[in-house]
């Protein structure tokens, strides 16, 4: 069964944009598999801190608070990973496959992973939302950094 994840804005949309590949917890969990990112109520500063930094724009469309923007899939969970996101000091969350979703269905957050409604579907049709494209150009210029 699918499981969801509330992640604070900026990360959440970084997430879905392919741009963030592990995010960081205080725990661990066996569950691996698709994983929903629910964009929660909060934003965190640091966050944005480190989107300036990055002189990363992120698209208005995944800057939404209290939906369910996409989904990746959770492939491990280690501590020390090398990825750039990485924190050492917790563990870290695998991530690939990041997938937008065409249309963004509301959801009320909770802490540690949960079931999402069974309506969630419907955020993954093969209607396109308007503002998600060029995801390539947006992956591109994180990685190559310019």
């Amino acid at each position: 069964m699918i499981k969801a994840i509330t992640i604070k804005q900026p990360w959440a949309a970084l997430i879905v944009a392919g741009l963030k590949d592990v995010e960081n917890r205080s725990w661990d969990t066996r569950y691996r598999g698709e994983l929903l990112i629910h964009a929660g109520q909060k934003e965190d500063s640091r966050g944005w801190a480190r989107v300036a930094e990055l002189g990363v724009t992120l698209p208005e469309e995944l800057l939404q608070f209290g939906v369910i923007l996409g989904s990746v899939e959770l492939n491990d969970i280690v501590r020390e990973h090398d990825s750039a996101w990485a924190n050492p000091y917790q563990w870290n969350w695998v991530l690939s496959g990041a997938q937008p979703a065409t249309r963004f269905v509301e959801v009320s957050g909770k802490l540690g992973l949960f079931a999402p409604p069974l309506d969630w579907r419907r955020g993954f049709t093969d209607v396109d939302a308007p503002g998600l494209t060029g995801w390539s150009k947006v992956r591109d210029l994180a990685v190559t950094g310019g």
